[in-house]
């Protein structure tokens, strides 16, 4: 049981950059760059107050793990910048490896997230379209994506930083348990 000042820090300063990021998110669906930005500087500076040269370039590596794992979704316009410059903040915390268990939690939450907007949001239901598409996809084998139309619950855009902040805490709580 080795935990010393400087993780009780590393993981008290990531515990505050997902929770204001998750407040921005939720309040005004945006996360400012003071905060991502201010997070992987804060996160780089930490890491190598902490472990020197080698434990800032773990924390660079987190980083970039943290950009990969949300950057399709980014080019796919499913997420937004702030939520892949937000999990890149994360990964200079986490490191590279609990970062990827961070990213992985993260879209399964988002997902079970997605799936109660569906089912409990006020709006037009996406099943009709769903069926569509699976019946054309049982008769002809090819897959035929309709977009969600206005109005349908499936084009509303919900935060993504509470999910991250899961993810975070996954992430944290595997790096803590390595130390044990």
């Amino acid at each position: 049981m080795n935990i010393g000042a400087g993780t009780v820090l590393i993981m008290g300063s990531l515990a505050g950059l997902v929770s204001a990021a998750s407040y921005f998110d939720c309040r005004w669906r945006r996360i400012p760059n003071l905060i991502t930005f201010g997070g992987m500087f804060c996160g780089v500076l930490l890491h190598t107050a902490v472990g020197g040269l080698d434990s800032s370039l773990f924390a660079l590596a987190g980083c970039g793990v943290g950009f990969a794992c949300l950057l399709p979704g980014y080019v796919l316009g499913q997420a937004g910048a702030g939520d892949v410059k937000l999990l890149g903040a994360v990964g200079t915390f986490l490191g590279p490896f609990s970062t990827l268990i961070a990213g992985a939690t993260s879209l399964m939450a988002g997902a079970i997230m997605a799936l109660c907007v569906a089912c409990f949001a006020g709006g037009n239901r996406p099943w009709e379209r769903y069926t569509t598409m699976f019946q054309h996809f049982w008769v002809t084998g090819r897959v035929l994506y309709q977009p969600p139309v206005e109005g349908e619950v499936m084009s509303l855009k919900f935060p993504f930083a509470p999910a991250i902040a899961i993810g975070a805490v996954t992430g944290a709580w595997y790096t803590l348990i390595q130390l044990f």
